[in-house]
């Protein structure tokens, strides 16, 4: 395996590691605490910013795969985080498969993109996915 593709694949690791760590402290918080405004550094609370966290992580893969991102998840589908971890392991998996079909020159060649909110702009591949894994490692979001 070429050195790029193995350290996509490592750097995705840890990131679906650092998620897991996110989602296993979110499960154990009240529901009411998952509701509650989380301030500076968030996205209201912290069941909407894990969502964030996912749907960015989702919009890179979609964006690297596609040029187009999907749709922003709609946050009533993810009520609890069950839901949530379902959700983010069907995308790791996806990731997975993602990479797996990809050699170095894929992974190096420019991508043009547009978002949901149609912008546009062009990344390498490999650039799409290091900011895949490193959008959602935010600190601010270690529930305390």
């Amino acid at each position: 395996m070429d050195s790029t593709k193995q350290l996509i694949l490592d750097i995705h690791r840890h990131s679906m590691w650092a998620n897991g760590q996110l989602l296993n402290a979110a499960e154990n918080l009240p529901p009411e605490q998952l509701r509650t405004p989380i301030g500076e550094g968030g996205h209201g609370d912290l069941l909407a910013t894990l969502v964030h966290m996912y749907d960015a992580q989702q919009s890179w893969l979609d964006r690297a795969r596609t040029g187009t991102s999907g749709p922003e998840p709609d946050i009533s589908d993810y009520m609890d985080i069950s839901a949530l971890r379902a959700a983010w392991e069907r995308l790791d998996a996806d990731m997975d498969a993602y990479v797996a079909g990809l050699d170095e020159d894929a992974l190096l060649e420019l991508a043009s993109y547009r978002s949901f909110y149609w912008s546009e702009g062009s990344y390498s591949r490999k650039d799409m996915m290091l900011h895949r894994a490193f959008h959602s490692h935010q600190p601010a979001l270690r529930p305390r």
